[in-house]
């Protein structure tokens, strides 16, 4: 078996709740242990949070409601939206004149 190599794909949320996947080829199984330590610490260090909890009717996988992410501007959790093949992580955010907005956890979208 010390002679295979083998694929790692990492799957997760970034800190503004984007899905996103990273993916090693040919990695070669004395060095996988590494690898996978490896995509741990950069991933964590990154803020990207693993995807686990359900799977859609696509057979893709989404965060639970425990796992949806925090707004890094507000500190509040984000609920998820998703369009066709589109999937985005927003909050109501009500303004001090009663106004409201949706936020998506930019800083370029805040509105105080």
């Amino acid at each position: 078996m010390a002679d295979r190599l083998f694929s790692i794909t990492v799957t997760g949320f970034s800190p503004l709740g984007y899905e996103l996947a990273v993916s090693a080829s040919d990695v070669d199984a004395k060095k996988l242990p590494e690898a996978i330590a490896w995509l741990d610490v950069t991933l964590g260090v990154a803020g990207v949070r693993p995807v686990v909890g359900q799977v859609d009717k696509g057979g893709k996988r989404t965060a639970t409601d425990q796992e949806l992410p925090t707004c890094p501007i507000h500190g509040v959790a984000m609920e998820r939206h998703s369009k066709g093949k589109s999937v985005w992580y927003s909050h109501k955010v009500e303004n001090e004149d009663g106004s409201e907005f949706w936020c998506r956890g930019r800083a370029e979208a805040k509105k105080e």
